[in-house]
């Protein structure tokens, strides 16, 4: 059959999809092929929603009639349509609802514009890079928005990549003829000149049409998944009256490693937004926890939309990037190609001397802001790891949304970015709640009980409470290499237990003689999937097949979890961070060695604490850190092994 519909069933996307179908069937030739996708998923990628994705090869070329020619300059060639696939965002406001500006399409959403254009944009490359995730060559990608409940007549003269109305065969056609003049291929036949638009190679146009099913595939959650989804959802826990605080005070979540203050933003996040229709962005400035949380939410089937209640997961460094871009202060790049620090720091300093003397409503109102409301329009903003943002990055977002407005993750003394707390507490003396969380709500009985001895062995503070309610785990000292028979063994115990691939995580470092950056390459020679968190090019998505083991480095393994987590080179680790803390400022009372250890002794806390069931520790040295590791095996030989 030319035409095959795939993925959402019902709908206002399926909907329209039928709608269209129903104008093409009649169009399509024997052995023209289209495949609609309803509702296509481009996973871990900016723009994760499509409404409409199509994908079309016509055999043989189909040419346009002239009434629907795209317009080319000089003389008027036949335009013909070889192949193409189009990102098409649906639409159903009212004429009154929807503005041009320039060639840009807005729409209203509640009392603030949004724009479409720019969202549909960005899909392209969201479906370049979603292909490319997937080892398939990307075509080249068109994309349109259909503006369903306005007529022809009923507009100003269009933008280009518009449809309106119920579109026939020939207004698609000729669309996407316009779409790709430009980079349509130019040739004569039949002495008259002709362009022809396509959107690939043969070979890359028959992998499309292939991998249609890849944008409708739904994420299979694993055991330990469900378990955060169930607390994220519960709707006993998410209906407590920390949910009528936002917008009234400042709430503050605080607590150590594995004491929930991440789920419990979540859950609040996913309150507002089911009672009240709230547009929430999550901010954290670890890569690899927004691609956790991305995944959570794309299970949970929260949608990332432009004009409409949404939870949004963004890095801290992205967001501040587009404030800055929005007002024409964002920094250029480096020759080098490097992240332009210093200049990065810079803007922000002069963007905050900017707001410093206007409220947060009357930026809300300025013409940056409304014509950027993608950037600027959030009902709550949550704050990961508050304890270890920039004081800028905390002020302008005060000087951006109010203190009221904003949700805080502190994690007490765990220290990343700098050697200084960030203090939010004291933004909001008298509009402030902060909520102490000290129970484990992670670790199971065994692992806190080890983590309280070697933080005990190596003098550093530590007050979480073990949580009776969550008994076991066990632990695992590899002095030596982690081989392929350990993992292996590792991993029986861990399937038995009804786990999946992704619920074991890896933790790496680059440090010294550290070998543990192979991991991936090794992994996959013993037969595993991966994805590697450590990889530039995997970072920015999520994992997307449970039978992949995730990786990443210690630094982007806070708020992190694992069923089964392995630090690999774990005393390298500390030794790195140990050499990294010879130049934090410390007390007077402290010498630079004693500031340094406890520098490396925090830092080696947060990987330790984010195993659920079974924390897996690889050394090969000797050290501070592998002697506390050893009394704590010796103090809990009864579910502590040494290999």
């Amino acid at each position: 059959m030319p035409l095959k519909i795939v993925g959402q069933d019902s709908g206002r996307e399926r909907k329209a999809a039928d709608e269209l179908a129903e104008e093409l069937r009649a169009s399509l030739r024997d052995g023209d092929s289209l495949v609609i996708v309803v509702g296509a998923k481009c996973y871990g990628q900016a723009r994760q929603d499509i409404d409409l994705l199509i994908f079309a090869d016509f055999d043989p070329i189909l040419s346009l009639p002239s009434s629907t020619r795209a317009t080319a300059p000089g003389e008027n060639p036949q335009v013909s349509l070889d192949s193409f696939v189009l990102t098409l965002e649906v639409k159903d406001h009212r004429q009154s609802d929807i503005r041009f500006i320039g060639n840009q399409v807005e729409v209203r959403y509640e009392n603030r514009w949004s724009n479409v254009s720019q969202a549909v944009f960005e899909q392209r490359f969201s479906v370049k890079n979603f292909m490319q995730a997937a080892g398939k060559p990307p075509p080249f990608i068109l994309s349109a928005i259909w503006l369903r409940n306005v007529s022809k007549g009923e507009l100003p003269l269009p933008p280009t990549d518009v449809l309106v109305g119920h579109p026939t065969a020939a207004d698609l056609w000729a669309l996407v003829g316009k779409l790709g003049i430009g980079s349509a291929s130019s040739g004569v036949a039949s002495g008259q000149r002709r362009l022809v638009v396509s959107c690939g190679s043969k070979s890359t146009v028959a992998s499309a049409l292939s991998v249609a099913d890849l944008f409708v595939r739904e994420l299979r959650p694993s055991e330990l998944d469900r378990r955060k989804l169930e607390r994220i959802c519960d709707r006993q826990l998410r209906e407590t009256q920390y949910s009528t605080l936002v917008g009234k005070q400042l709430l503050i979540f605080r607590g150590r490693g594995g004491a929930g203050k991440t789920i419990r933003m979540l859950q609040l996040a996913k309150s507002i937004y089911d009672s009240s229709g709230a547009r929430v962005l999550f901010l954290t400035y670890n890569r690899a926890l927004a691609a956790d949380v991305k995944r959570l939410l794309a299970i949970i089937g929260i949608g990332d939309r432009v004009d409409g209640p949404t939870i949004r997961v963004a890095s801290s460094d992205s967001f501040f990037w587009s404030v800055l871009r929005s007002f024409d202060l964002a920094p250029g790049q480096t020759e080098d190609g490097e992240f332009p620090q210093a200049q990065y720091a810079e803007c922000k300093r002069e963007l905050l001397q900017l707001l410093r003397s206007a409220s947060p409503e009357e930026i809300q109102n300025d013409p940056t802001a409304t014509r950027n409301p993608d950037v600027f329009y959030w009902d709550c903003v949550c704050v990961d790891e508050a304890q270890d943002w920039p004081e800028d990055e905390r002020d302008l977002l005060v000087a951006l949304f109010g203190v009221t407005r904003l949700v805080i993750a502190d994690g007490v003394d765990q220290l990343v970015r700098q050697a200084t707390r960030c203090d939010w507490a004291s933004l909001a003396s008298k509009r402030r709640q902060i909520v102490t969380l000290r129970k484990s709500m992670r670790l199971k009985t065994n692992l806190c009980r080890f983590v309280t001895t070697v933080a005990e062995e190596l003098r550093i503070p530590w007050d979480m409470d073990i949580n009776p309610e969550i008994r076991g785990g066990r632990v695992m000292l590899i002095r030596g290499t982690y081989t392929e028979q350990k993992h292996r063994e590792l991993l029986s115990e861990h399937t038995r237990l009804g786990n999946l691939p992704v619920d074991y995580m890896f933790c790496v470092t680059g440090a010294g003689s550290s070998d543990s950056l192979s991991l991936s390459s090794r992994l996959l020679s013993w037969g595993f999937k991966v994805w590697d968190g450590t990889s530039s090019l995997e970072r920015g998505s999520f994992p997307t097949d449970t039978d992949q083991f995730r990786i990443v480095k210690y630094e982007s393994s806070r708020g992190l979890e694992g069923w089964t987590v392995a630090c690999l080179d774990f005393d390298l680790f500390f030794e790195k961070q140990l050499r990294i803390g010879q130049g934090i400022p410390r007390d007077a009372l402290q010498s630079q060695t004693e500031a340094a250890h406890v520098f490396a002794s925090q830092w080696a806390l947060i990987p330790m604490t984010r195993g659920v069931d079974t924390l897996v520790l690889q050394v090969k040295g000797e050290g501070a850190l592998v002697s506390a590791l050893m009394v704590a095996a010796q103090t809990h030989s009864d579910f502590v092994v040494v290999a």
